[in-house]
């Protein structure tokens, strides 16, 4: 049985860890590395995770605590866990998703049976807390074996967490030295972009996560527009960043990501001039 090195970065997540752990503690995949890096928490987070420790290292014997001085990022809080990460397969989670009970079984299991994949992923669902509504992650395109890569790249498949694991050896030949680039807009494009692009992406089709939908205002609004044009500048950088551990023609991909980031932010000052538009017909 392979260990599996599951990684669980934290900030401030006390109203819903507790049945993020209990999750973790209910996998029948039991040759588990936890390794758990709260990123400068100011509430419970961590004293909920040292409440827990026990009945992990119990299960699962090696768990890691790790803690930042102060809060960071998340891809920081990654590249903190990874030189301590041993496992032949790879795996990260957010602090209030749920796993279900063979998710890392099932995953472990695949990468078993087919030692030419790099990655793989599941499928899984989101969820409202309030409502109780799901819906599932993947699309009928989704649910096949197939590279992943461009899809990644131009936000038309899914990337959550809890619905992948990666292959270490593979992982570590794109990081030789275990660190992604840093970034504030999260992790997972530094860790999948870079193994998508060797090899195809396995798939397994069960819902083997929920993913907690928060309410928040989508809607497009005045103050919000510099964010989310800093935001989509922020990720072209990002990708641009983590283009050179991937292998590919990099000239051809920065190429089409400067293009799409170019398209992204022209239609995101579009819907700027038209909000605009609207709320000055409706004053009139």
């Amino acid at each position: 049985m392979n260990k599996v090195s599951v990684v669980i970065p934290f900030y401030n997540a006390e109203a819903y860890f507790g049945e993020m752990l209990d999750s973790v503690l209910t996998q029948t995949w039991e040759n588990i590395q936890l390794v758990a890096v709260n990123d400068g928490s100011a509430d419970r987070s961590g004293d909920i995770f040292l409440e827990y420790e026990p009945r992990l290292k119990e299960k699962f014997g090696e768990v890691i605590y790790l803690k930042h001085d102060r809060n960071r990022s998340a891809s920081e809080a990654i590249n903190t866990a990874l030189p301590f990460c041993d496992g032949e397969y790879f795996c990260w989670a957010d602090a209030d998703d749920i796993l279900m009970p063979d998710n890392i079984r099932k995953k472990a299991e695949y990468l078993d049976r087919f030692p030419s994949l790099a990655l793989v992923r599941n499928n899984g669902a989101r969820f409202e807390q309030e409502s109780g509504r799901h819906a599932e992650f993947a699309k009928a395109g989704d649910k096949q074996v197939r590279s992943i890569f461009e899809d990644l790249l131009f936000s038309r498949t899914f990337c959550n967490p809890g619905c992948y694991m990666l292959r270490t050896e593979a992982f570590l030949s794109c990081y030789p030295n275990r660190t992604i680039p840093v970034s504030r807009q999260g992790q997972n494009m530094q860790m999948l972009l870079p193994p998508a692009s060797l090899s195809d992406c396995g798939y397994i089709d069960d819902i083997l996560i929920l993913y907690r939908i928060h309410k928040t205002n989508h809607h497009l609004s005045f103050s919000r527009f510099p964010d989310m044009l800093e935001r989509e500048r922020e990720f072209e950088q990002l990708q641009l960043a983590v283009l050179p551990h991937c292998r590919c023609d990099r000239e051809l991909w920065e190429g089409k990501i400067r293009r799409y980031w170019r398209q992204e932010i022209e239609k995101l000052k579009r819907s700027y001039a038209d909000a605009i538009r609207q709320y000055e017909r409706g004053r009139r």
